[in-house]
């Protein structure tokens, strides 16, 4: 069964979770989190949002306001 098409509210509250299949590790080296900082940072500011918590682990991430 599919899943619905999620609600975007702007102004909203979102928390986003990213796994790895099967656990596995989703960052290869200290650089692929690296990158992914950049990445976050020039979102954050293009799209003038707010990240207010974030936890970047071996095999997840999850962020949110």
């Amino acid at each position: 069964m599919l899943r619905l098409p999620r609600l975007h509210v702007p102004g909203g509250c979102y928390h986003v979770i990213l796994r790895g299949n099967h656990r596995e590790a989703i960052f290869g080296s200290d650089q692929d989190r690296i990158e992914l900082n950049k990445f976050v940072a020039e979102a954050l500011t293009r799209y003038q949002a707010r990240l207010h918590v974030f936890c970047w682990m071996t095999n997840h991430l999850r962020y949110g306001c």
